[in-house]
């Protein structure tokens, strides 16, 4: 099942964001999870984007941070699910 919440791309940084989601749906604190750089590059995560609100595109990243599906969109909701199987259906 998908978790999904929003967040404020012009305000909220994509990458801090992921980790909090991660963070409150594993219900650990963001230092106990591994570290996002690991994973993704999150000033490059975090230029997309800024650059994807600015120019008014649509963007969704994808990604396994965690043991979890991580898929923020950059009309500024964040959705995440466990890991498994066939990640991207």
């Amino acid at each position: 099942m998908w978790y999904v919440t929003d967040f404020d791309p012009p305000v909220e940084s994509a990458s801090g964001q992921v980790v909090g989601v991660l963070a409150t749906v594993s219900e650990s604190g963001p230092t106990e999870l591994p570290v996002l750089a690991d994973t993704i590059d999150p000033d490059a995560l975090d230029t997309l984007y800024t650059s994807a609100r600015t120019t008014d595109h649509d963007l969704t990243v994808c990604f396994r941070y965690a043991d979890h599906v991580v898929c923020p969109r950059s009309d500024g909701s964040i959705a995440c699910r466990p890991a498994g199987g066939s990640d991207f259906e």
